[in-house]
């Protein structure tokens, strides 16, 4: 990824999209039957484009599609001749900052392509590696052993939502079924207080070394409780929407925490990002780029990411695209042996996306 440059802005163009799911999806406590947002294309004074993605995701993000649209059109209307910088972003929601930061960022890499070779992204043997995402099934263990047999050594199993005897069998027989050196990760997106998490866990205590993490176990209220936590379970925590509200000079990585999960699109702009990615590295833990089902141009920012800050020694979240039942995208993308292999995404850019599947809004 690089980090966005000015530019004058010749022309703004905003597409909307819609894409279904291939079965509804519960997200948060919202049951989604579809992914929409919009792809923002901008065209600098010597012709170079490139694309953003802004698509708030309902049960998680805190503005709506509407609110989005809106403020992108005001957006456009005003930057259209002028130049878009950081200062402005700042006041957006973060889906916004997001897709029209990284726009611009597209426009640095296209202007890099024509002055600097090699281009930093043109290498030919890029793959990320991803945990699988395991959302509930009758049959776990065949699940499993499917993802296993597929390459993944990391599953991403989603709890809070049901029973805690559901949840605890679950996760059980997902554990039974890996291999040496599999783990899990655990999702409760604080649906659990303290009392709950500590009495899931104590459910699960014979499957303990086969979890990496819990992301979000309860609705904590300050830090500390996270390392309390840690220290009577021995389990350890990653950090997810909690870091919406929490800014990276403001706060220690406490004890017990093992890892930042930054979801881009919630997180807003790139700089915030950055400061998420050299907190985590400051303090030792892991950095997972984690996508929010994003469908064309922010699931390219989320390898970009993963590469430009070294991040793939850790298996990401970006095992989103197989619950669409389409993306936004012309070609499709390379996915063997639990990796992504996303070399012709700098390769062919900025022609990836097929803006026959979207509407234009803007002008």
């Amino acid at each position: 990824m690089i980090k966005p440059l000015e530019c004058t802005i010749r022309q703004i163009r905003i597409f909307y999209y819609v894409l279904p799911f291939k079965t509804p999806l519960s997200i948060g406590r919202k049951l989604l039957k579809q992914r929409e947002g919009f792809v923002i294309e901008i065209t600098d004074e010597n012709g170079l484009t490139g694309y953003g993605e802004a698509a708030p995701l309902e049960g998680y993000s805190r503005e709506s599609i509407k609110q989005v649209r809106e403020q992108l059109v005001q957006a456009a209307d005003v930057l259209t001749g002028t130049v878009l910088n950081r200062d402005l972003t700042q006041c957006m929601y973060p889906s916004t900052a997001f897709g029209l930061e990284t726009a611009l960022s597209n426009i640095a890499g296209e202007r890099l392509k024509l002055t600097s070779s090699p281009f930093p992204f043109s290498m030919s043997d890029m793959v990320i590696p991803v945990n699988a995402l395991l959302y509930p099934v009758p049959e776990v263990e065949k699940a499993v052993k499917e993802l296993v047999s597929n390459g993944f050594r990391t599953i991403k199993v989603k709890v809070g939502r049901d029973s805690l005897d559901q949840d605890a069998g679950r996760v059980i027989r997902a554990a039974s079924a890996l291999p040496p050196g599999g783990m899990l990760r655990l999702d409760a997106n604080r649906l659990w207080n303290l009392k709950t998490a500590l009495d899931f866990f104590h459910r699960i205590s014979d499957c303990r070394a086969f979890i990496e993490y819990i992301e979000e176990p309860f609705d904590w209220e300050v830090l500390d409780e996270i390392t309390g936590f840690f220290n009577q379970t021995h389990i350890p925590v990653a950090l997810d929407e909690s870091l919406e509200s929490l800014y990276p000079g403001t706060f220690e990585i406490p004890q017990g925490v093992a890892a930042l999960v930054l979801k881009p699109t919630l997180l807003g702009g790139v700089e915030d990002v950055m400061n998420l990615i050299y907190k985590a590295k400051q303090g030792g833990v892991k950095t997972v780029i984690s996508s929010c089902f994003e469908c064309g141009p922010g699931f390219t920012e989320l390898c970009k990411m993963v590469h430009y800050f070294d991040l793939h020694t850790v298996d990401s979240g970006l095992d989103t695209l197989k619950y669409l039942e389409n993306t936004l995208f012309l070609y499709p993308i390379p996915f063997h042996n639990a990796s992504i292999s996303v070399s012709h995404l700098w390769q062919r850019m900025p022609f990836l996306y097929d803006l026959s599947r979207m509407s234009l809004i803007y002008p």
